[in-house]
């Protein structure tokens, strides 16, 4: 029996350990004061919800959608939302939070994005093929250094996509309608795990 505790214990530790594998997509229409509704995801790996932190009001303007990815394999990310008023809101294509027991900080999780595309608004340059005088893609803000990518191992299509993880994100803002269902569609991969 303090065998079977034991190796119970030894894998539960090693489960903890290990880094999650997903991809996370957030709309933020706080600033816009844009409740959101008919949050539903579209393929069978996505768990879609609103915050879970901030006041009800808060949480009501802001959806964060994850996506449990197959490493080694492009996991297409397909999601859903309704905004109750006209605005803007904020795109943010990110990693997942992740903070190991024991750590003082949150730790990167990399995930590889690409080919973005939308109905019910419209995205700018959204493979991320154009890019401006410094070489970063067009109609995308980079927060805490997201990472352009043109290693062809690490693209669904075309020349460019990008790395990023929970601080280091590409994020768009986009325009909403009043009632007008919102489709959100990416790829995404993530290098498989060194045993």
């Amino acid at each position: 029996m303090k065998t079977l505790l034991f190796l119970f214990l030894g894998f539960s530790h090693i489960a903890l350990m290990a880094q999650p594998s997903l991809a996370r997509i957030d709309i933020d229409a706080s600033g816009a004061k844009i409740f959101v509704t008919n949050l539903r995801p579209l393929v069978s790996n996505a768990y879609v919800r609103p915050a879970t932190w901030g006041s009800p009001e808060y949480r009501a303007q802001f959806v964060n959608a994850e996506f449990t990815l197959k490493p080694g394999v492009w996991n297409e990310l397909v999601w859903q939302f309704t905004p109750l008023r006209d605005g803007r809101a904020s795109l943010n294509a990110m990693g997942p939070w992740y903070k190991p027991q024991g750590a003082s900080n949150i730790v990167p999780v990399w995930v590889y994005l690409d080919d973005f595309s939308a109905t019910g608004t419209s995205l700018s340059n959204a493979g991320f093929e154009d890019l401006d005088e410094k070489g970063l893609p067009k109609g995308w803000s980079l927060q805490r250094e997201g990472k352009l990518v043109s290693d062809a191992r690490f693209l669904k299509s075309g020349k460019h996509g990008v790395k990023v993880s929970h601080d280091h994100r590409f994020t768009q803002l986009i325009s909403l309608k009043s009632n007008q269902a919102v489709t959100l569609r990416a790829w995404a991969f993530i290098e498989p795990q060194a045993k």
